[in-house]
């Protein structure tokens, strides 16, 4: 900092603990604490380390295709060797049959859980009408029922694995 120019010079690094600053908020000047006057350092550092070029990119690790080496090893060396060899069957027709036999799965469990509404609507008790209205009395009536019973509650519960293996193909 010379004599004739009392503003440090912030972009050479001429700040200094006690030195003055102007305040960029007002035209009042004010004494930079150490704390400040570190935090201009660092910033200092970090510009001229900004500047230089530090190559960070990854190796990429390369295989070497060798023909004594037979099998899915050489094969996927090969198409991991460009990105244009790298085309997969997605089974398309496998999915879709797969898909299809579970919609018909759910089909069956939603006409089961159907039935099994109807039949509690028409034998009219009050109890069974209550299951169809609570969660609660609903499972409390599966939990009396025979282990044999197909009960709503075991339907929803099937249901629900089922959806669960749908949603994930």
């Amino acid at each position: 900092m010379d004599a004739t120019n009392p503003i440090p010079d912030i972009e050479k690094g001429l700040v200094s603990p006690g030195s003055t600053t102007i305040n960029t908020f007002s035209s009042t000047a004010s004494t930079l604490p150490p704390k400040q006057a570190s935090f201009w350092g660092r910033l200092r550092q970090w510009r001229s380390c900004a500047t230089q070029e530090i190559d960070i990119t990854r190796q990429p690790y390369i295989r070497k295709l060798e023909t004594k080496h037979r099998g899915y090893r050489s094969l996927a060396t090969f198409l991991d060797s460009d990105e244009n060899f790298m085309l997969y069957r997605r089974f398309g027709y496998l999915h879709s049959r797969m898909l299809l036999k579970k919609q018909d799965e759910l089909r069956e469990l939603e006409f089961e859980l159907d039935e099994c509404d109807d039949d509690d609507i028409e034998k009219g008790t009050l109890e069974r009408r209550r299951c169809l209205m609570s969660r609660e009395f609903d499972e409390a009536a599966a939990r009396k029922a025979p282990a044999e019973v197909r009960t709503r509650t075991k339907i929803l519960n099937e249901i629900e694995q089922k959806l669960e293996s749908y949603g994930k193909i």
